[in-house]
């Protein structure tokens, strides 16, 4: 009989768990991120010359006091879900933009299937922009752009993505190349402030079930 109430108690405690876990921890969404692995320097001139130029595109980056560089983004589905053809909003089309910079060229130099390569032939960017044709991105799939960028010589590269897909609120942004840590915090802080909230209640209840199932186990030898 004290076995039975014992199994009973604790697959009560797991319902509860699991019904936390699904209705409030679980987040099966698309997770959009957008990372800038690498900034390379094309050329570097430390002392400038009076006559010298460096011209691209008839651009004299050297007069202009701005520097040419090779910025590689990787876009990373992290999420549990796909992102499916009929999730884009055709009015506001998904890419990103660099902040000061102007983008010179774009090109694909890494996917995770056959299928990017194709569809991303229709990528297109201008000075300010690039923006992605509508693809289907499944969990834990990427790919990754390679873009000559002009920008001035003191400006950080940050990058702005925008556009509009279902279910995702907003896109994810990375700066690998800077080589942050992730730390306990970074994951702490993580998420809006009802992921938070979920997780104080998920952690609280945790809590409260294993605290009740100790007591219980200390209880019983004197409950028999």
């Amino acid at each position: 009989k004290n076995s039975i109430l014992t199994i009973s108690f604790f697959s009560f405690l797991i319902s509860i768990g699991y019904i936390i876990y699904i209705e409030f921890i679980k987040d099966d969404r698309p997770k959009l991120y957008f990372d800038i692995q690498s900034v390379v320097n094309v050329f570097d001139i430390t002392n400038k010359l009076h006559d010298l130029k460096v011209l691209y595109q008839n651009i004299d980056i050297l007069k202009e006091n701005k520097k040419l560089f090779i910025v590689n983004v990787k876009i990373h589905n992290k999420g549990t879900t796909s992102i499916l053809l009929e999730d884009y909003d055709t009015e506001f089309p998904i890419g990103f933009s660099l902040n000061n910079s102007n983008i010179l060229s774009v090109n694909v130099i890494e996917s995770s299937s056959e299928y990017f390569s194709q569809k991303l032939l229709k990528i297109t960017s201008d000075l300010n922009k690039v923006i992605l044709p509508n693809i289907i991105i499944d969990p834990d799939n990427y790919l990754i752009l390679s873009l000559i960028v002009l920008k001035d010589e003191e400006s950080e590269i940050t990058i702005n993505p925008f556009g509009k897909i279902a279910k995702i609120n907003n896109f994810l942004v990375e700066n690998t190349y800077k080589n942050v840590e992730y730390s306990f915090w970074n994951d702490l802080n993580e998420g809006n402030i009802f992921i938070k909230f979920s997780r104080l209640i998920y952690y609280f209840f945790l809590f409260l079930m294993i605290f009740l199932t100790i007591i219980f186990i200390i209880a019983i030898p004197f409950i028999v």
